[in-house]
């Protein structure tokens, strides 16, 4: 997939949103529930562990507490239906 763009979310630039399909209608507000799937790869885009490869949805709150505030800031950047990657450097 070639990325139509990339997006910083923190100042320093240790998560970026990678959007490879731009979604439609409204942003995502805090009080939404958000469906989505992860994997974990290396930068070379290889999986980390084939078997955590998520062919099932993950449910998240965005009015959770215990969601990560990396998460959180990077969904509200995201409309509905964006197909995106968010990617965690270091800072």
């Amino acid at each position: 997939m070639v990325p139509l763009r990339t997006e910083k979310v923190t100042e320093d630039g240790s998560v970026e949103i990678i959007v490879v399909e731009e979604g439609v209608g409204n942003f995502i507000e805090e009080t939404d529930t958000v469906y989505y799937r992860h994997e974990h790869r290396f930068d070379n885009g290889q999986l980390v562990d084939l078997n955590e490869t998520r062919k099932v949805a993950d449910k998240l709150l965005m009015n959770d507490e215990a969601v990560h505030t990396f998460l959180r800031n990077s969904f509200v950047r995201m409309r509905r239906g964006q197909v995106s990657f968010i990617k965690l450097g270091r800072s």
